[in-house]
């Protein structure tokens, strides 16, 4: 568990117990609801994590939690020596594919975008 500083902002970033699931909270929402998580599943035989889901309430998105919670997963994957991340979009998220596009990108993940088969994958190599 971690607690950090974005913008004027104090978030805890922690993952449970043996999961690799990284979770974000505002210090300062008076709501018990996590306000962004990052659900993934591990692959050891792979070495690879695939991320399965991000949630972020509405008004928590564009402020910073996505990307202090993907540099947790990246400190988590170089613990346990993954080489790879990769995921896939779902059919929710076709309504803010350039924001996804952007928020994958800056974080060097690599971006596919099959427009015939209206299918989109991410990956990035670690090592």
């Amino acid at each position: 568990m971690s607690v950090r500083q974005i913008k004027d902002e104090w978030v805890v970033v922690y993952s449970k117990i043996n999961l690799l699931d990284v979770f974000v909270k505002s210090i300062y929402s008076f709501s018990h609801n996590v306000n962004l998580s990052f659900f993934v599943s591990h692959f050891e035989e792979k070495s690879s994590i695939k991320i399965e889901d991000i949630q972020v309430s509405e008004q928590y998105r564009n402020r910073g939690f996505g990307s202090i919670a993907m540099e947790e997963l990246f400190k988590i994957a170089k613990k346990i020596k993954v080489k790879r991340i990769s995921g896939s979009f779902s059919h929710v998220d076709r309504d803010h594919i350039d924001r996804l596009k952007h928020f994958y990108g800056k974080h060097g993940f690599v971006v596919n975008i099959n427009e015939s088969s209206q299918s989109e994958s991410i990956s990035k190599e670690l090592m």
